[in-house]
């Protein structure tokens, strides 16, 4: 599973000179791509929501536009699945559930921008199996 993640990574152009550890690149990659799923969800990429995308990864890891753009660009052409982006999410926030409850405030913020769809409440409520599997058990 994170082998499809350094494989996207590996093959776009110059992905090795924006970050200076794999760990870094992995965990931005993963939000990235989790968000841009979101983004996606409903077939409309509105402005407001590539703002959004922009405020979330510099307020989150505090990277520059160059940085910002390419994993905005890397994001939209990832094949990697929603749930992978998760997996890879748990693997870095899993012993800390205050970043965890961050990092689905920061979904519902972008979901939230541009009027809330079916389809992204679906991926939230995702989301939310995936980092918190503990909740699932109360179902």
């Amino acid at each position: 599973m994170f082998e499809s993640i350094k494989h996207w990574f590996e093959s776009l152009n110059g992905a090795e000179s924006h970050f200076d550890h794999p760990d870094d690149e992995m965990l931005h990659g993963a939000l990235a791509s989790a968000l841009m799923h979101i983004i996606l969800s409903d077939k409309l990429e509105s402005d407001k929501e590539k703002s959004m995308f922009f405020e979330i990864m510099q307020s989150e890891f505090k990277l520059d536009n160059n940085k910002i753009n390419f994993l905005y660009k890397a994001a939209k052409s990832s094949t990697v699945t929603l749930h992978e982006d998760f997996e890879i999410i748990n693997k870095f926030l899993k012993d800390n559930p205050v970043v965890k409850a961050q990092f689905l405030d920061e979904l519902n913020r972008l979901i939230d921008c541009d009027g809330v769809q079916n389809k992204e409440l679906d991926l939230f409520y995702e989301a939310v199996k995936e980092v918190f599997p503990e909740i699932s058990r109360f179902d």
